[in-house]
């Protein structure tokens, strides 16, 4: 990874928070609220106003249960690591039999209902 400026990495973490507050169903508030900062102060943090402290990130992290390095990880690592991890998904499944994994399809097709229907 190339050498970064506070500039560069308010950008990327503030892309991260957006990322995060969209997939994880807190509001600003209760994100704010949980870190005990000012709103506005979070907020500034999702818009790349300001740069977070250290204990503010990895009270984050703590929150959406991922890594520190989430925050800096390059695109291409995700997505070799999001490859690795389904053909490991993709094999484990193929190893149950016929009854388990029409189950497991059907687990997935409803949950992918559920969701469809919140939005």
């Amino acid at each position: 990874m190339a050498k970064l400026t506070d500039k560069d990495l308010k950008l990327l973490i503030s892309k991260r928070l957006t990322q995060l507050q969209k997939q994880g169903g807190k509001t600003i508030e209760q994100t704010a609220d949980y870190l005990d900062i000012d709103y506005s102060q979070y907020f500034n943090l999702l818009r790349g106003k300001r740069l977070a402290k250290l204990t503010t990130i990895v009270n984050i992290a703590n929150i959406y249960n991922i890594g520190l390095d989430w925050f800096v990880k390059e695109k291409a690592e995700e997505k070799t690591e999001t490859k690795v991890n389904t053909l490991r998904l993709l094999s484990s499944f193929h190893k149950l039999n016929g009854t388990a994994q029409n189950i497991v399809l059907e687990i997935l097709d409803n949950l992918a209902r559920k969701k469809f229907k919140t939005r």
